[in-house]
């Protein structure tokens, strides 16, 4: 069950994607009618993003899993490394009606993904039974859906340089979990799943260069920011219990550790032990540089 609603965490919003399709396919109907131009632009790029509650989780966890093993006298911490998640994939699909050589407006849907792979995430922890592996493995997807402007300082026939910008909905996906096996064993055995959708509304911009290459084809490169901090997410834990995502820090007496934490629950963690609890964000802002190509209809 729980590898199911893994291979899920990019399917986002199935009708709200068509329903944006459907958008994009009158604006095509209706600039033909009107001798506008079109323009179909794809591409993908690096992005860069912040990810700060889940990356507080990261660096939480390691420490969490070194002095655990500091703390147990015929405990002995191996080797591992948990590396934030500051960069990940970005591709995008727009259509472009041009209603003046300057002036174009784009409707847009893209895909951004982040990851920290399961064998990035291993800890060897070595016990008087044998040597253990603990990991991490977590996805965070976004599908932004987007209306934007342009300005284009240099429409010609060999380049053109423009500016956009814009703003829409993004649906985001963040999936988690915790486990550990021995080295000798085959499978992995976890104890912690969170897995969780959320929607935000989004802005962002950008500055780009498309060289045409031939009449009804082009060349571009382009670069830009995004403010896109998601929230409101909900769905089930571990224990299939419908809640919210959030973001807290619970202390551990034995460690003398705060170690922070997300986990879908059924309401707000509280208590002597826990700090700093709030909804969880999940924050896709950052830049982003991509290549693509341009057709024009």
């Amino acid at each position: 069950m729980i590898n199911n609603k893994i291979r899920a965490a990019g399917n986002i919003s199935k009708n709200h994607i068509v329903s944006i399709l459907a958008v994009l396919l009158l604006a095509v109907s209706f600039t033909r009618a009107q001798a506008f131009e079109v323009k179909f632009k794809v591409s993908g790029g690096i992005n860069l993003f912040s990810l700060t509650m889940v990356n507080s989780v990261f660096e939480s966890w390691q420490e969490y899993q070194i002095k655990d093993a500091e703390a147990h006298a015929q405990w002995n911490y191996l080797s591992g490394k948990m590396d934030p998640i500051h960069r990940g994939t970005d591709f995008e699909g727009e259509i472009i009606a041009t209603f003046h050589p300057r002036f174009s407006i784009g409707f847009g849907i893209g895909y951004i993904y982040g990851d920290k792979a399961q064998e990035k995430t291993e800890f060897y922890i070595e016990k008087i039974v044998g040597t253990f592996i603990y990991v991490k493995p977590t996805v965070v997807t976004a599908v932004p859906l987007t209306l934007s402007g342009y300005f284009h300082f240099f429409p010609g026939k060999l380049f053109d340089v423009y500016i956009k910008a814009g703003t829409g909905y993004a649906w985001s996906k963040y999936v988690s979990r915790e486990g550990y096996k021995r080295t000798d064993l085959q499978n992995f055995s976890y104890d912690d799943y969170n897995s969780a959708t959320g929607r935000s509304l989004i802005f962002q911009g950008g500055l780009g260069i498309l060289f045409n290459l031939q009449s009804n084809l082009g060349f571009f490169i382009e670069a830009g920011g995004r403010w896109a901090k998601i929230k409101g997410f909900e769905e089930e834990n571990k224990d299939e219990e419908t809640g919210r995502l959030y973001f807290f820090e619970e202390y551990n007496d034995e460690l003398d550790l705060w170690q922070a934490k997300i986990q879908v629950r059924t309401e707000l963690p509280s208590g002597d032990d826990i700090r700093n609890a709030e909804e969880a964000v999940i924050d896709f802002s950052g830049m982003a540089v991509r290549v693509g190509v341009a057709v024009r209809f």
